[in-house]
């Protein structure tokens, strides 16, 4: 087995070789046809734009989120004066 390369999918003679992501790597070997281990790796090349994409937009409703926390802070604070 070889390391893998920053979420690199890999397949040779059937055998799925390795995925990585992240700070975690997970290696397995399957001795699959090779039709199939083409079919796999499309699959997780597909799951991995999917999660990556999932992220970017937790990362942009997390921003919104603390925007309109500080939005809600500075109206209370305003509400407290008014009192």
């Amino acid at each position: 087995m070889r390391a893998c390369s920053q979420r690199e999918l890999s397949h040779r003679r059937g055998s799925f070789l390795c995925y990585k992501s992240g700070m975690t790597t997970k290696t397995t070997t399957l001795e699959i046809p090779a039709k199939q281990a083409v079919k796999l790796g499309n699959f997780l090349k597909q799951f991995v734009v999917a999660v990556d994409r999932a992220k970017k937009e937790m990362k942009r409703d997390q921003a919104e989120i603390d925007r309109l926390k500080a939005e809600t802070r500075a109206v209370l604070a305003e509400l407290k004066t008014i009192r």
